[in-house]
């Protein structure tokens, strides 16, 4: 009996320890982005999102945030680059998981963005995106989780009037993103 209570203590201990341990958080990361563009090829980019997080359940959590990337790719044809911004809105759920070691969690996270992209090329256009990706919490103390992870985004955008005089179509197209932020928590949970 003593056995199973000991294990049940741990159990609950390390589950309260697999995402912010605060019901609420303000997370901001730093992001490397890679858009697979069609004949363009892949463009990297680098940006930013701030998100709130609410966490009802320690393997639950739910945000919704901003995102902004720029991206540029030479164009041989004016001698300049092409330059594209990214900016939307998100939602993202994940569920996260502790290991071992009660400092750590990995998570899973879905996102469904609105996108409108801008560009020095063209005319601006809306779209979405949708994708999935993973990561990795380092709790720090008991409000600070440091946040890394990846995801692979599939996005679609209008299309686009160009400055030329033509119109182009954005194909959909696959995206793929590296994060690297903090997770700041508040409140107090209710057991």
């Amino acid at each position: 009996m003593r056995c199973a209570l000991t294990l049940a203590l741990v159990t609950v201990a390390s589950v309260a320890h697999a995402q912010s341990e605060r019901p609420y958080s303000i997370q901001a990361a730093g992001l490397l982005t890679s858009l697979k563009l069609g004949r363009t090829g892949n463009i990297g980019g680098a940006g930013f999102e701030v998100q709130g997080r609410y966490t009802p359940l320690s393997k639950l959590s739910y945000g919704v945030g901003v995102q902004y990337s720029t991206h540029s790719s030479f164009n041989p044809g004016l001698n300049s680059d092409d330059k594209l911004t990214l900016s939307g809105v998100f939602v993202e759920p994940r569920y996260a998981v502790p290991l071992t070691a009660a400092r750590v969690g990995v998570y899973l996270a879905g996102r469904l963005a609105g996108l409108r992209q801008t560009n020095n090329f063209g005319s601006s256009s809306s779209g979405w995106a949708v994708g999935a990706g993973a990561g990795v919490l380092f709790h720090l103390n008991q409000r600070v989780d440091l946040d890394g992870g990846g995801a692979v985004i599939r996005q679609s955008l209008g299309d686009v009037t160009l400055n030329s005089g033509g119109a182009a179509t954005f194909p959909s197209f696959t995206g793929y993103v590296a994060k690297l932020g903090l997770n700041v928590g508040f409140g107090t949970r209710k057991l």
